[in-house]
Parts: structure tokens; C-alpha cells; sequence
């Protein structure tokens, strides 16, 4: 906790005054309000499926609990053996713990398959926290999805946010870059400070296991929308939306979602941020429906071994959902179904959840 109120008063000291804003009022204690994110069941492997009613969505928007890590309460994860992983595992505030599968130097860290890159002006401990969130993402991932790899995913953190854009040439509302077993991502604080740490470590992650020959013969809204719905993005990607709704539908249709996520950025920064994200939500609610209402995670399961196996994309997403995969995007078209999101309004899912009100005698 100690590191990111440090992390926030190095920006606010300096280059990204309203991030640390954002992180410290994740750090206040919580407000009074109806409904939360994080109140609704997190994903599990089997469900059940649906997690939530249209009347839940609207009360706490979409489920979210990338943010606990930051609440006082969190205590790291345990697997079978006992062994803590995750967040909170390899740095307690600035504390460097044991773990004796981590090889900590001055400028990377290397553990669970991953190698996160680092300016040597910081400490570990200032960055490590992006790499124990990609551990319990490649293990959740694994879980949910049957996804494995047995390379090494290479994470290079950026010092700087001016950095990042130089480096891979996009905006920020594009978390990262991946390229092959190579990922630049935006500063780890500016992520931290943004509130999204969780969220990029889970997407990211998700992005990388689905990269691969055969799964990339799968439609990009299917893949993105995968990583978004792993990632539990849908309240950002709604909340970024906002400023937009007054214009019209925000949504697009699966052939524009395609286009624009197999496409490098386009040139314009403005209409680069409005189409990706507008495209990132479009298909996030696909999977979203594909998921919750269409049978859970076992299909999704089934569909990508057997395309990673090597079978007929087609023929596999016949065998799951009993159509081909444009007949399945046209019945998930978001733009021909009402748009949950214009029922949530903004929603804060950093703040911590209001405690439960006590009985009344």
C-alpha cells in the first residue's frame, strides 16, 4: 500500500497529477452507493452461467474485481500447496519476500514463465506487482480457458508515458503492445495509477495464450472479446463510452469490430481512440452473451482445443453453438439487441464496495 501512495505522489509530483488523484481516491474510504461491480459472482471455470439478471447488471454494472488487490483486506492467493502466487506474493509494500522460483536482478525479474523488464532508476518492488498479477492471470486463464504455453512472455515496462507512445507509436487508451513473446506496456504506475493494472495483466495475458497459428484463424472479435471478458473490462470499456452516447449507438457490427481490431491504429489519435474502444466494447458484449447465456466457459473451452488441435474453425464452432462462425457473430450482433450499458451510467469499481448495512432490531 505504502508503494503505490509513493507511486502516486512521485506523478503527482510530476507528469500525471490526476492518475495519482484516481489512485488515492481508490485509497479513501468508500462512499455510500446502491450497487457495486464487484458484488456479483467472480468467473469461475464452471459457472454458473448466467452470473447475473438484466435488473443486476443495471444496479451494479458488470462484474469486476480486478481492483481488491488494493483494498486493505487482500491477502496473497494460495495454490493446493500452500504456496502464495499473485499479488503480494514476491513484494510486501517496498518488502522483496522469498520466493524461491523468482530471480530478482536489477532490471528484470523472472518468474512463472514471465520476464518483466524494468529501468534500473527503481526498485523491484516499484513494478513487481504488474508481474505477480500476470502470474495469477496465466494460471486463472489456464484454468478457465484450457490455455498453456511453454514460452517465456517477455514484458518491458516503459519509464515513462511519453516513452510508451514514442515506442510503440499508439495511444494510451491501447494498454500495450504485443508482438510475438514481447510485450511494452505503459508505465506499471500509470497503469496502477489508472486503475487498470489488473485489467491489462489479464488481457494481455489472455491476448498472448490466444496467439498462436491456429487460434488466430479465429474471428478478432471472438479472440479481443475474449481477452476484454477475461479481463472483466466491460465497466472501463463502458465508462470510456460515455462521452460518445449523446451522438448515438456506440456499437458496431461484427464486420466493423473485425476491421478495426485486425487494423494498425489509425492515424488520427481522435478517431483511433473512439473506434477502438468503441470496437474493444462491441465485442466484449458478444462474449459477454456468448458466455453468460450461450452455456459458459465449457464450450469456449471445447472450441479452442479442438482449433488449436488443428480442426476446421467452422466445424468446431458448429459442434459448440450449433452454427459457423458468421451466423454465430450475426446473433451476437450488438448492434441489432439493446445496449445494457446505456442502463449502468458510470461506475467507479476502484472505490471499495459500501460494508452492508447492519440489521435493523
Amino acid at each position: 500500500m505504502r508503494t503505490l501512495i509513493a507511486h502516486a505522489r512521485r506523478l503527482s509530483a510530476g507528469w500525471l497529477p490526476a492518475a495519482a488523484l484516481v489512485l488515492l481516491a481508490a485509497l479513501a474510504p468508500p462512499a455510500a452507493r446502491a450497487g457495486h461491480p464487484s458484488l456479483l459472482p467472480p468467473l469461475t471455470a464452471d459457472g454458473p452461467f448466467p452470473r447475473a439478471t438484466a435488473e443486476q447488471l443495471r444496479e451494479n454494472g458488470f462484474p469486476d474485481h480486478q481492483h481488491a488487490y488494493w483494498w486493505p483486506d487482500w491477502q496473497p492467493r494460495r495454490d493446493a500447496a500452500g504456496r502464495a502466487f499473485g499479488f503480494g506474493s514476491l513484494c510486501r509494500g517496498r518488502e522483496l519476500l522469498s520466493r524461491p522460483d523468482a530471480a530478482v536482478g536489477d532490471s528484470t525479474i523472472v518468474m512463472a514463465g514471465l520476464e518483466l523488464q524494468f529501468d534500473p532508476r527503481y526498485q523491484p518492488c516499484d513494478v513487481a506487482s504488474f508481474l505477480e498479477l500476470c502470474e495469477a492471470a496465466r494460471r486463472d486463464l489456464g484454468d478457465w480457458l484450457g490455455l498453456s504455453r511453454p514460452d517465456t512472455l517477455v514484458i518491458v515496462d516503459t519509464d515513462r508515458t511519453e516513452q510508451y507512445k514514442k515506442v510503440t507509436r499508439q495511444g494510451t487508451w491501447r494498454m500495450y503492445k504485443l508482438q510475438g513473446d514481447t510485450c511494452v506496456v505503459q508505465p506499471v504506475p500509470v497503469l496502477t495509477a489508472r486503475t487498470l493494472a489488473g485489467h491489462a495483466a489479464y488481457d494481455l495475458l489472455a491476448r498472448w495464450l490466444l496467439d498462436r497459428p491456429r487460434l488466430r484463424r479465429l474471428p478478432p472479435w471472438f479472440r479481443d472479446g475474449l481477452a476484454a471478458y477475461t479481463a472483466e473490462l466491460g465497466v472501463h470499456l463502458n465508462n470510456y463510452l460515455f462521452m460518445y452516447r449523446n451522438s448515438g449507438p456506440v456499437t458496431l457490427a461484427p464486420a466493423q469490430v473485425d476491421a478495426v481490431l485486425a487494423a494498425p491504429p489509425a492515424p488520427d489519435p481522435a478517431r483511433d481512440q473512439q473506434l477502438f474502444r468503441r470496437a474493444r466494447y462491441s465485442a466484449f458484449l458478444m462474449v459477454w452473451d456468448l458466455v453468460e447465456n450461450r452455456g459458459g466457459l465449457a464450450p469456449v473451452r471445447k472450441l479452442l482445443a479442438a482449433v488449436a488441435g488443428g480442426e476446421d474453425p467452422d466445424a468446431a464452432c458448429r459442434r459448440a453453438w450449433g452454427m459457423d462462425w458468421r451466423e454465430l457473430a450475426a446473433a451476437l450482433d450488438p448492434t441489432q439487441r439493446d445496449d445494457p450499458g446505456t442502463a449502468m451510467g458510470i461506475r467507479r469499481p476502484h472505490l471499495r464496495p459500501a460494508p452492508a448495512a447492519a440489521p435493523q432490531e
